[in-house]
C-alpha cells in the first residue's frame, strides 16, 4: 500500500498522478479561457459572468485563482444535488404509488405527445407540488454552514465574529406547525401553503441563497417528467435503501431498481433500510 501510494505522487506522463495534474491543468486552461471571454459588462443570468466581473475583497478584479476554486465547485455543487434530488424523488414515488399515478395522469394530459420542455413544465402543478416535496423531506443539502462577519445574535445568544453557524435542514423543512405530519410525503400540502426560503431550508435564503434555484428546479422537473412518462420505477423485493449525509444527502451504496415500460401498474415495494428513519413507512 506504501509503495502504491509513493507512485502515484511521481510527476510522470506515465503515472496516475502525472495524469491527473495534466488534466488538471487542462481543467484550469479551459476555464480561464472561457472566463476571459466573459470580462466586461455583468449578465446578471450568467453565473460566470458575475464571478469573474465581481471584485476581490481589496476592490481588484478577480482572480485566476479565485475562478478557477468557484467554478468546479459550483459544477460539482449543481451535479450533485440535482442526481440526489432525482434519485429521492423517483424513490419517493415508487413509495406512494397513489401519487404516482396522480402524476403520471397530469404528464400525460399536460405534455400530450411532446418533451418535457420548460416552458411545457411550467404548467404542471402536481409535477411541481411533487418535487417540492421531496427537497423538503429529503433534502439534497441537509445541512449548510455560515460563519459570522461581525458580532452579532442569534435566537438570543451570542455568535461572535467567526463562529461557525450550522444550518439544519432537517429540522427547518419539519416544523410541525409549518408542515403537518412533517415526515410524511404530502405533496397535496403545496396547494395551500407557500413558504417562504427561510422556512423551507432547501436553496438557502437571503443573500447565500442558492444561485442555480431555477435551474436546478427546471432541471429536476424535466428528468422526473422524461423518466416517469416511459418508464415504471421498481425495486427488487426485500430490497434496502440506506442513505448517508457527506454533505449531500444521498444513498449509501448501491440502490439498485428495475425499470419497467411504463404501464401505469404503480406498487409499493416492501424494502427496508435506515431512509425510513427520515420518512414515514407508513404513509
Amino acid at each position: 500500500m506504501v509503495a502504491r501510494g509513493a507512485s502515484l505522487s511521481i510527476n510522470l506522463p506515465v503515472t496516475p498522478y502525472g495524469q491527473f495534474l495534466e488534466e488538471g491543468e487542462t481543467l484550469e486552461r479551459c476555464i480561464l479561457d472561457w472566463a476571459d471571454r466573459k470580462r466586461g459588462p455583468v449578465d446578471g443570468g450568467d453565473l460566470l459572468s458575475i464571478v469573474v466581473n465581481n471584485p476581490e475583497d481589496d476592490g481588484s478584479a478577480a482572480r485566476a485563482t479565485t475562478i478557477v476554486g468557484l467554478m468546479p465547485q459550483l459544477f460539482g455543487a449543481v451535479f450533485e444535488t440535482c442526481q440526489n434530488a432525482l434519485i429521492w424523488t423517483l424513490f419517493l414515488l415508487a413509495q406512494h404509488p397513489r401519487v404516482a399515478g396522480d402524476l403520471l395522469d397530469e404528464l400525460q394530459t399536460g405534455l400530450a405527445d411532446g418533451p418535457p420542455s420548460l416552458h411545457a413544465i411550467a404548467d404542471l402543478p402536481l409535477l411541481d407540488a411533487v418535487i417540492k416535496e421531496s427537497m423538503r423531506l429529503l433534502p439534497p443539502a441537509p445541512m449548510q454552514a455560515r460563519v459570522a462577519q461581525q458580532d452579532t445574535t442569534l435566537g438570543g445568544h451570542a455568535v461572535p465574529k467567526g463562529s461557525r453557524v450550522m444550518l439544519g435542514a432537517f429540522v427547518v423543512n419539519r416544523l410541525p406547525a409549518r408542515y403537518p405530519e412533517p415526515d410524511s410525503f404530502r405533496p397535496q400540502r403545496w396547494a395551500s401553503i407557500n413558504p417562504n426560503p427561510f422556512e423551507y431550508l432547501v436553496f438557502s435564503a437571503g443573500p447565500r441563497n442558492c444561485p442555480g434555484y431555477w435551474l436546478g428546479m427546471a432541471m429536476v422537473k424535466v428528468a422526473v417528467a422524461a423518466v416517469l412518462r416511459r418508464h415504471r420505477i421498481a425495486f427488487p423485493l426485500n430490497g434496502r435503501v440506506d442513505y448517508i449525509a457527506r454533505p449531500g444527502l444521498r444513498p449509501r451504496g448501491k440502490m439498485p431498481a428495475i425499470l419497467h415500460r411504463q404501464d401505469g401498474a404503480f406498487s409499493r415495494p416492501r424494502i427496508a433500510g435506515n431512509i425510513f428513519d427520515l420518512v414515514d413507512a407508513t404513509q
